[in-house]
């Protein structure tokens, strides 16, 4: 499914990494606004179709079932060589999301999400996911695309309100009610004031 043409479980004791949004050193060019609209549409139009808003945090099978994606989890104890955060793969043509089981349960969340991203997107030939992709000072374009994509389907601003008018004030409840890291709701909270202050 291309919406957008280019114009707390257990854990595995074995963790892949700590922080879901490592820092950058250098400062990415800023994605044009249009392109953001876009990918912003392209989230919505999940929510829409899919999202029935029975409360935080949402079900991401909702949507990656809707979009017509298998989810399975790679990596752990099972395969200790799986070195990647997660990938998007096409498999006898069908889009397959891989999660590093490793990971702990909210950055597999946005890891799966990050991954629904670049299909629904319509990114082609793209990497495994490695930690440097889901910052939003990231270098490449179509991961801080996919991430801001993952952010705007788990994170949408009308549920931010709602929990908010509800007593979630702070980051760390957000995220608790959210299941998505404490860097991802900042992140999140950044992108809807730039465009409407909360």
């Amino acid at each position: 499914m291309s919406v957008v043409p280019k114009s707390a479980p257990s854990v595995d004791p074995s963790p892949v990494s700590s922080s879901p949004l490592p820092p950058s050193p250098r400062r990415p060019v800023e994605l044009d606004e249009s392109r953001l609209r876009e990918i912003d549409a392209a989230a919505s139009a999940l929510l829409t179709e899919f999202w029935k808003e029975e409360g935080a945090p949402l079900n991401l099978a909702v949507f990656t079932d809707g979009a017509g994606v298998q989810v399975r989890e790679r990596g752990g104890r099972a395969e200790p060589m799986y070195a990647h955060h997660g990938r998007l793969l096409r498999l006898d043509g069908a889009p397959v999301i891989e999660v590093n089981r490793a990971l702990d349960p909210w950055t597999r969340r946005l890891v799966a999400a990050h991954a629904l991203g670049h299909h629904v997107l319509g990114h082609l030939a793209v990497p495994p996911e490695i930690p440097e992709h889901f910052g939003s000072t990231c270098q490449s374009v179509i991961e801080r695309e996919a991430t801001r994509f993952a952010l705007a389907l788990l994170l949408p601003e009308a549920a931010l309100r709602r929990g908010m008018e509800e007593g979630w004030v702070s980051v760390k409840r957000l995220s608790e009610g959210f299941a998505m890291p404490e860097a991802c709701v900042r992140e999140r909270i950044l992108q809807i004031e730039r465009h409407c202050p909360l």
